[in-house]
């Protein structure tokens, strides 16, 4: 059907030249805003290695990737969890350090 609109377009033109027109040529370097597909797992690697460098990953984005990973609403405000956490390891924290100089006098 292509074929048939583009020899109405230029009737002129042959089938080998169609042909070129249509299909890509096999054995030409790719244009620059051309992606190529690495074909072994450390040449993809390797891809994603540079793209992790050059990209960079800050807090921000890794929170935005992973936002469907971590649900805040089952948890609400993650930060009172921590503080709580920290408040409760520093508490036994001082009250082993009180109980170790109590001891050693």
């Amino acid at each position: 059907m292509a074929d048939k609109a583009l020899k109405d377009q230029c009737p002129e033109m042959s089938f080998q030249d169609a042909l070129k027109a249509v299909a890509p040529m096999v054995n030409t370097p790719p244009s620059s805003n051309e992606v190529v597909v690495p074909k072994s797992k450390k040449a993809l690697a390797a891809q994603k290695a540079a793209q992790g460098i050059t990209g960079g990953l800050n807090r921000k984005s890794a929170q935005f990737a992973f936002s469907h990973v971590v649900q805040p609403e089952r948890f609400g405000d993650m930060g009172k969890v921590v503080d709580a956490i920290n408040r409760h390891l520093v508490f036994n924290k001082s009250q082993m350090r009180f109980l170790l100089n109590k001891g050693s006098c």
